[in-house]
């Protein structure tokens, strides 16, 4: 499938074959890292591909506050932190940021439960999140309109540390209908419960976007990892 995916002439195994993949065209998006030099103004850019958004969330209480978080502009002040302008050609004070340059089609965030402050044991907090996440704010990128995605399903990790614990999921139908999958189990509920109670303890969510295409409403399927 990963071949048949690539265009021709492009070898599988190329370094160029990543991002032409089937997996990366699915879940792929583009990270952008700026660095501004705060005499000159000059920005510098990189560009990182990523299939997935790790999110720390010691001092986050809802998603959106994670993701601004990872946004930040950070200041690089002094000492081995100063950056070295290629405009000025000295080492100056300057603004680092990363974002959002491209957003994928299957969005996945991971909320990152298990820290190094304390090896092994999990971050035990609720994070907020609603049944849409808006994530034009954190976008850089050259997007017309809006960047919208709704929640259609979650995966939940029930335990205390990396050793143990148990692995099951919640996911949304295309009729709006919420079911989770326990290992054998499948059993439905209403679609406010898992928003208000399971789904404030759960690691990773899913998303999807929907955009506006030329001929209506086209349901791109986007995952998230929370």
């Amino acid at each position: 499938m990963h071949k048949c995916c690539l265009p021709a002439g492009v070898p599988s195994e190329s370094p160029s074959a990543y991002e032409k993949s089937l997996v990366h065209k699915i879940f792929g998006g583009r990270l952008r890292s700026q660095v501004k030099c705060v005499q000159c103004s000059f920005c510098s850019n990189k560009f990182d591909p990523f299939l997935d958004l790790s999110l720390e969330i010691n001092k986050a209480e809802s998603l959106n506050k994670a993701l601004s978080h990872f946004t930040a502009k950070e200041y690089l002040d002094g000492g081995e932190r100063l950056y070295h302008c290629q405009k000025c050609r000295l080492k100056v004070k300057a603004l680092k940021q990363l974002t959002i340059y491209k957003a994928p089609c299957v969005l996945t965030i991971h909320l990152k439960r298990f820290g190094t402050h304390q090896p092994g044991q999990k971050i035990d907090k609720n994070v907020h999140f609603g049944p849409t996440l808006d994530l034009k704010p954190f976008v850089t990128g050259p997007y017309d309109g809006e960047l919208k995605y709704t929640l259609y399903g979650v995966l939940v990790h029930a335990g205390w540390n990396t050793h143990s614990g148990h692995y099951y999921c919640f996911v949304r139908t295309s009729s709006g209908m919420w079911y989770i999958l326990d290992d054998h189990q499948l059993k439905g509920f209403d679609e406010c419960e898992p928003l208000k109670s399971h789904i404030l303890t759960t690691q990773l969510p899913f998303i999807e976007n929907r955009s506006l295409h030329t001929k209506g409403i086209v349901r791109w399927p986007v995952a998230m990892q929370f």
